[in-house]
């Protein structure tokens, strides 16, 4: 309840204000949101490239 653009602004800042690790289900995130800006185009992207992972499964069902 309350003012919409208040509460959007206030979770935003709260976010990228977060002093706490955040466990999440790949890892634990130290500050995953930072205050976005030009330079900082991923910066409320708590994952990056080094989250990722391709694997493909084998003629047996197992993945490789």
């Amino acid at each position: 309840s309350g003012d919409i653009k208040q509460v959007r602004r206030l979770l935003k800042e709260r976010l990228e204000n977060l002093e706490r690790p955040i466990k999440g289900l790949i890892k634990s995130y130290i500050k995953p949101f930072s205050k976005y800006s030009k330079e900082n185009r991923n910066a409320h992207e708590a994952l990056d490239i080094n989250d990722y992972i391709m694997r493909k499964y084998n003629v047996s069902g197992d993945l490789k």
